[in-house]
């Protein structure tokens, strides 16, 4: 074997799960909070740095019932989510999310390895106001194209109690409770969040006032083109948890009793992406530069050291009480795939050493055809994890 456990737990160790989200609060000027709104010929105006209980009704009253999305469409339930909303058609504000600086703030504290230098775009997406009583049940919020990677929401100073957010994933669970987090600031603020889009959170019932949040989708820009809203600042160096990870991988590349004949290791992958069932190669390569947290940290250090990493589909062969028949077929089908045992860390088969378990968070089902007595139809499933290709001993770079 040319990698024992004790190299893996290594690597292992030194992949850091940074917090999927970063939040705080953003003191403005006072045009900033100015909200225009209404519908057909109605307009109104509203000051939300001081606005009444009673301008905050009307503003409630002017909005459409809050809808969410399930299995691409548009559903409203009120015992799953209850609370206002306005398209930005009916709305307008002062605010400019760019010249605020936080789009700087959420590349600085949320992005991580190549995704931290690319243009971002903000696209406002919608007003919500939660009234007493309203709430949002746990959910993922649904992707609006391949180069949406988070949600910012913006809490407006308004009175209210209760309507904390709160946010889980990978078993981890944070409570942001704006209402706290404005009321503490000596000069009218913003309250603000964003977080990676696979990560699940919910709204609590708002216990008194009134909360008002503008969304927006962030998308990654393409660098070539039309010049992007928001330029990326030049990051001198490795951020921490790249640089404990480079540290800790270039150690390993450097001992003699680690594949010194070269080998593949395997990461599973920790977040969720918007990709198509069974995705080609050309559209997992895509996927490489929007990754998010510590999947793009891997890929960016392995880019340094001229590494060669990508995302890969695993089938994994559950070989539970298949047919003969069947297990022909597979190896038929996936004979330049690569495959895997259900539960099975030995890479004898596939010669991929596991750093990293495989996860579920993006698994794809694929059925093909078999004949044994009768025609019959067989399930694969399949996980997509990135693979990195080491060279052997004194030749380590693969690219």
């Amino acid at each position: 074997m040319d990698v024992t456990e004790e190299q893996l737990e290594l690597l292992r160790s030194a992949i850091v799960q940074k917090q999927p989200f970063c939040s705080g609060a953003l003191p403005l000027s006072p045009e900033n909070f100015i909200l225009f709104y209404g519908k057909d010929d109605v307009a109104h105006r509203i000051d939300l740095s001081q606005a009444s209980d009673d301008a905050l009704k009307l503003l409630s009253e002017t909005c459409d019932a809050a809808t969410f999305g399930l299995n691409g469409q548009d559903v409203l339930d009120e015992s799953y989510r209850k609370a206002g909303k306005l398209d930005i058609s009916h709305f307008a504000f002062n605010f400019d999310v760019y010249h605020s600086g936080l789009i700087n703030t959420i590349r600085e504290h949320l992005l991580e390895g190549t995704p931290a230098t690319r243009p971002i775009r903000a696209e406002l997406y919608k007003l919500n106001v939660y009234g007493k009583d309203s709430f949002f049940r746990s959910h993922k919020d649904t992707p609006r194209g391949s180069t949406m990677f988070g949600t910012l929401v913006i809490v407006f100073p308004t009175r209210h109690e209760g309507g904390a957010l709160v946010l889980r994933h990978d078993e981890k669970e944070w409570t942001f409770d704006s209402a706290e987090v404005v009321s503490d600031e000596p000069k009218p603020s913003i309250a603000y969040i964003t977080f990676y889009s696979d990560v699940e959170h919910e709204v609590l019932p708002v216990e008194s006032g009134y909360r008002v949040t503008i969304t927006y989708n962030l998308h990654f820009e393409k660098a070539n083109g039309s010049p992007p809203r928001s330029l990326p600042k030049p990051i001198p160096h490795a951020l921490d948890n790249e640089a404990r990870f480079m540290d800790v991988l270039k150690t390993l590349l450097d001992d003699p009793t680690f594949l010194s004949d070269g080998g593949r290791l395997g990461f599973g992958l920790h977040h969720q992406y918007a990709i198509s069932q069974d995705p080609s190669d050309r559209e997992l390569q895509r996927l490489c530069a929007s990754l998010k947290g510590s999947d793009a940290v891997l890929k960016a250090v392995c880019d340094d050291l001229s590494l060669c990493a990508f995302l890969e589909l695993v089938y994994i062969n559950l070989n539970n009480g298949q047919e003969e028949e069947e297990q022909e077929a597979w190896a038929q089908m996936f004979d330049r795939c690569i495959t895997e045992d259900e539960d099975d860390d030995d890479p004898s088969e596939s010669g991929i050493h596991w750093v990293t378990e495989r996860t579920t968070y993006n698994t794809f089902e694929t059925s093909f055809p078999f004949y044994g007595n009768e025609p019959s139809i067989g399930t694969a499933y399949a996980e997509i994890c990135m693979l990195v290709q080491i060279g052997k001993l004194g030749k380590r770079a693969s690219i």
